[in-house]
């Protein structure tokens, strides 16, 4: 294995806690926090064997060819109505920091990352509270860097891929970890903005194409992906040319005339 815990201290980061495993780096981030975690602190692992996706799935990394990481972020005044885009901030990155390898990500609202139409990054965001107040938000961001990350099929799910078989490249993780933290960093600086969101827009997967949406509540939905607003809501133009947004539910990418998982 390579000694890749050395070369995690020139990251931009505040603070570093490394494991060679672990169950889920979220759940020991949010411990961190309440142990007195400073904004910017990173909880990474080699392997992860638990993490949580959203809905309840679960995101596990193999050792060396992944990726699996909890980002600590404190949010300032100005940050705290932005909480809920975090995740999309991450989602950012992931994209950004692929660039270079010569492949063009896409963001699957509202944080999943696909190159080439599969899925090669899930996000988590969780808030860590302390009595009524927001303390920190905890980053989940889970990578498959290598063709050995890959995970096997499974019925339902959306195809997974990795970043060195989709793009021909040799990946070298921690440094694409120092460009994936850079870019959030920067773009943190942004959040809200107009600029981040057209950045979102642009990066989002299957707009213009017809999809199927499964709220949270209520029957499936299909139309054409519009784009999101600058509430974060997917937009759904529906048979009838009537837009609908969505403030929650998944994207399933699955031709409109086909069912749900």
């Amino acid at each position: 294995m390579e000694d890749w815990k050395m070369r995690l201290k020139d990251l931009p980061v505040t603070e570093v806690r490394a494991f060679d495993e672990v169950g889920s780096t979220n759940e020991i981030a949010a411990q961190w926090v309440q142990q007195g975690a400073e904004d910017r602190s990173l909880v990474i692992a080699n392997r992860q064997t638990s993490g949580r996706g959203r809905m309840g799935r679960v995101w596990q990394t193999a050792a060396d060819a992944s990726l699996a990481f909890s980002y600590i972020l404190k949010p300032t005044p100005r940050e705290i109505p932005s909480c809920s885009f975090f995740s999309p901030l991450g989602a950012l990155a992931v994209c950004e920091a692929i660039l270079p390898y010569g492949g063009k990500a896409e963001i699957k609202w509202p944080n999943d990352v696909l190159l080439n139409r599969k899925k090669v990054c899930g996000i988590l965001s969780e808030v860590v509270w302390q009595e009524d107040t927001i303390a920190a938000i905890v980053l989940g961001i889970g990578v498959n860097i290598a063709s050995e990350s890959i995970p096997e099929a499974q019925p339902g799910m959306f195809p997974a891929g990795s970043i060195a078989t989709e793009t021909g490249k040799e990946i070298d993780r921690i440094q694409f970890l120092n460009a994936l933290l850079t870019a959030l960093n920067a773009w943190r600086l942004s959040i809200n903005s107009s600029t981040f969101f057209d950045e979102w827009n642009r990066h989002l997967a299957f707009k213009g194409e017809k999809v199927q949406l499964k709220p949270v509540q209520g029957e499936p939905l299909s139309g054409t992906l519009v784009g999101i607003n600058s509430f974060g809501a997917l937009l759904l133009q529906n048979s009838a040319g009537i837009v609908q947004s969505f403030l929650a539910g998944d994207v399933h990418l699955r031709p409109a005339e086909e069912p749900i998982d």
